[in-house]
């Protein structure tokens, strides 16, 4: 089941970036017949890594046996997460073998809840192990974890975008490029026709859209984004008749880079 062989693989990337040789400190992984001193040389040996399994990288965690926590390599944990969330996590990763053993090499999988209850436990598992655990740029880039870009230029394309055509409370959202705009000098918000995704669905914008109300349509990108930029609304009554007077500029929406919202 590729649920539970996407947990260990992950797992085994986290331990490799914790050998000796990368963070000075002795650590040790159960390899078959015994537990050995975690360094590069010993991943690097294929006898040994193939007994490196699912238990065994679970336990490099810790163990939870009748209710208690025996917590291991308690420095890799993140900054604040209390004994409470520790616990938890191991207790999540002490299920994982049983529940890979007990429905996926036995026996014929005949329950799609099982299939689904899989799905939703290696969810939670990476979501703990992402959270819980100190991990860095590096690290992050190593394991092929997608970072959603956050800066105020990807934040803005984001919200123009999903301003296009939606106007609450019967206010149709207006901008302009600097606060001493005239009322008239104003953009509405457009789209990005030209929007791509990753393979996990993350979006990557093209630009920021605005049009005039003539239609044409303007581009901008982080080399000739506007210093800063205001928000204000054409109100609409609900009749749906126009008042054709703009506000004029009301709230700085975005700064030098900054989003502001």
């Amino acid at each position: 089941m590729g649920y539970f062989k996407a947990i260990e693989q992950f797992l085994y990337y986290f331990i490799s970036l914790h050998t000796l040789e990368k963070d000075s400190v002795e650590r040790r992984i159960y390899t078959g017949s015994g537990r050995e001193r975690l360094t590069d040389n010993l991943l690097s040996d294929e006898r040994k890594v193939k007994n490196i399994n699912l238990n065994a990288l679970t336990r490099f965690f810790g163990d939870f046996k009748k209710g208690r926590c025996y917590v291991k390599n308690k420095d890799l944990l993140a900054s604040g997460i209390s004994d409470e969330t520790s616990h938890f996590i191991l207790e999540t990763l002490s299920d994982i073998p049983r529940l890979r053993n007990g429905y996926f090499h036995k026996h014929n999988l005949c329950n799609w809840n099982e299939v689904e209850n899989s799905r939703n436990c290696t969810l939670l598992v990476f979501y703990l192990l992402l959270g819980g655990y100190n991990f860095s740029e590096s690290n992050l880039k190593e394991l092929s974890v997608v970072q959603t870009e956050t800066d105020g230029f990807y934040q803005l394309c984001e919200y123009i975008n999903n301003k296009f055509n939606k106007f609450p409370d019967f206010n149709i959202p207006i901008y302009y490029f600097k606060e001493e705009c005239g009322k008239y000098d104003f953009y509405f918000a457009e789209k990005d026709d030209y929007i791509e995704y990753s393979t996990t669905g993350v979006p990557k914008y093209s630009g920021v859209y605005f049009r005039r109300a003539d239609k044409v349509k303007y581009k901008f990108t982080k080399s000739n984004i506007p210093y800063e930029i205001w928000e204000g609304t054409f109100s609409m009554c609900k009749d749906g008749k126009l008042n054709i007077i703009p506000s004029g500029p009301k709230k700085m929406i975005y700064k030098n880079g900054d989003f502001l919202l």
